[in-house]
């Protein structure tokens, strides 16, 4: 009962007892023993999956060397310490605060606390071998290779980390370490899902051969400013990564990506913008600028207007946020896609080319209030566009309204909502 588990202080397990039990959806067997201090448990084979996790008061265990541990079998108890016996593959440090596996790998240090460097012997961080450490505050693994799922997971204090030799970093293995600041991983090729998300801190991420970067892995870092990449990367790694925040960047070795504008438009393959979000004011892409990324520019709250004049392609959210945007000019544009001024609300003056883009549904939305957009198109083109029946009603199947929100394929108009906040007048330009 949970009054029992405040209650009990220590425990010696009978001879037959070999296994404790563990587990993620069943109760693990002292899981919050909050008062429990000590265990002696002299015939143990194996303890499971978060079996004393929450034991807040627990200072000694003792279990053969032999055993078998399973991850986060000790997290939460940060005054641990573990007594082996008999022969096995399992150690401790000279402070009997570390459990090692086969001499090199680190499989639980709950009680870690304040700056931790660790023995050279060390090659492999196990998975959530520190979770959950509030304490720790700094960590220097001068020959770890390898760092496991969960390694330093909850570890708010955490605000640094050396890492100079990590070829591979878990999944979460960071996650939720707020105080984190900067990660430099030098040999780090893989780096894997949601590694680092929800480091509201880091400010900067060394990357330079990372490879491999899996799904969400630095989503809600957005105090981001400073990353290096290789520029060998993929773009599909690249957008795993969910980079937040305003970001300079910088490319290791060669490969499709560029920079322009120092440090800021992050270009692939020479002529797709994936990554705008430090621009300010007025800018004017090269030509050889054909393509516009999903959310390229999301977030510049201070940009003002942007020409580009070759970009056929804008791709999704490609302008979300961009709160003082009064003008685009995208001539070539042969698709908007959807979302594209979402939150523009002071976007006033677009001018489009001679053939009609496709546009995604609702590429407006989030505008509440009342705003007037002038669209320019070319003279010769007012058939094209319709401009006659420009813009009537909120939901009739013309270009008005499907530039307001409905959105038009190559032959069809989508049922996106049509923002009856934006009016359109429109004008022509001889082309």
């Amino acid at each position: 009962t949970s009054t029992g588990k405040a209650k009990i202080t220590g425990l010696i397990l009978p001879a037959g007892a070999t296994g404790i039990a563990g587990g993620y959806a069943a109760s693990p067997a002292f899981r919050y023993f909050t008062a429990l201090k000590t265990v002696t448990s002299e015939r143990v084979t194996s303890i499971g999956v978060y079996a004393f996790s929450g034991c807040t008061a627990l200072e000694s265990i003792s279990f053969p060397a032999a055993a078998s541990i399973e991850a986060s079998a000790f997290s939460k108890c940060p005054n641990l310490r573990f007594t082996l016996t008999g022969e096995g593959s399992l150690s401790t440090g000279s402070d009997r605060k570390m459990l090692i596996k086969q001499t090199s790998e680190l499989a639980a240090y709950p009680s870690a606390s304040g700056a931790v460097t660790l023995p050279d012997s060390i090659a492999t961080i196990g998975q959530q071998a520190f979770q959950d450490c509030a304490a720790l505050t700094s960590v220097s693994a001068p020959e770890v290779t390898a760092i496991g799922q969960e390694a330093f997971s909850g570890c708010a204090a955490l605000a640094s980390v050396s890492i100079p030799k990590a070829a591979s970093i878990g999944q979460q293995a960071f996650s939720g370490c707020s105080s984190l600041t900067i990660v430099s991983a030098p040999e780090a090729a893989s780096i894997g899902q949601q590694a680092f998300s929800g480091c509201a801190a880091l400010a900067s991420a060394i990357i330079p051969k990372a490879a491999a970067i899996g799904s969400g892995a630095f989503q809600g870092c957005a105090a981001l400013t400073d990353v290096t990449i290789p520029a060998s990367l993929s773009l599909t790694n690249f957008n795993n990564a969910s980079f937040g925040g305003r970001i300079e960047w910088t490319l290791e070795g060669s490969g499709d990506w560029t920079i322009l504008e120092p440090g800021t438009l992050l270009i692939y393959t020479g002529n797709t913008l994936i990554y705008g979000r430090t621009a300010t004011g007025d800018i004017t892409l090269s030509a050889d600028i054909t393509s516009i990324g999903d959310s390229a520019f999301s977030g510049c709250t201070d940009l003002t207007s942007v020409r580009a004049p070759e970009a056929a392609r804008i791709g999704q959210q490609a302008f979300q946020g961009c709160a003082a945007l009064t003008r685009l000019i995208i001539p070539k544009a042969v698709s908007i896609g959807q979302q594209a001024f979402q939150d523009c609300a002071a976007l006033e003056d677009v001018t489009l080319g001679a053939t009609r883009p496709a546009l995604g549904i609702n590429l407006f939305s989030g505008i509440r209030a009342a705003c007037t957009v002038q669209v320019n198109i070319p003279l010769s083109s007012q058939a094209a566009y319709g401009v006659s029946d420009f813009n009537n009603g909120s939901r009739g199947n013309n270009w008005g309204n499907a530039f307001r929100g409905k959105g038009r394929d190559e032959t069809n108009y989508l049922n996106g909502t049509v923002n009856t906040n934006i009016s359109l007048t429109f004008s022509t330009y001889t082309d």
